[in-house]
Formats: C-alpha cells, sequence, structure tokens
C-alpha cells in the first residue's frame, strides 16, 4: 500500500505541475482547443496520466503539440 501512496502522490505532484503548461501552450500558443488539460488516473491498481485535447485540428498536429509539452516539462 505505500507504494501505491507513494506512486499516487508522484502522479498528482505530475498533474499539478503540467496543468498550466498543457493549458497555456496548447491553448494559447499552438490554439489548438478551448480547453485542454492534463488529469490522473488510477483504474484496477494502474496509475496513469493523460492529456486531453479536444480540438478540430489534424491528429498529427494535436498529437505533436502535445508531444511537445510533455518533453520540454521533462526537461524543466
Amino acid at each position: 500500500m505505500l507504494i501505491h501512496s507513494l506512486a499516487m502522490m508522484s502522479v498528482v505532484c505530475a498533474q499539478m505541475y503540467m496543468e498550466e503548461p498543457c493549458f497555456h501552450v496548447l491553448r494559447t500558443k499552438y490554439k489548438l482547443s478551448y480547453s485542454p488539460h492534463s488529469d490522473k488516473r488510477c483504474l484496477h491498481d494502474v496509475i496513469g496520466f493523460s492529456v486531453t485535447v479536444v480540438s478540430s485540428a489534424k491528429l498529427t498536429s494535436v498529437t505533436t503539440a502535445a508531444d511537445a509539452v510533455l518533453c520540454q516539462s521533462h526537461t524543466l
């Protein structure tokens, strides 16, 4: 249970850290979506992190922009 709690805290911290870059970069810089956001998930003891972008842009544009945000945050 301790490992699960530590993992969940890590994902919560990652989600909090990514919330502003996801919104600012994907919405303001790339103008891809009105409400992009990041979120944490815990389903059947699998903990994960997601980035959601609802957009009319091409999938490759959205994927490239989301990957750029994730890679940029990794180097900070």
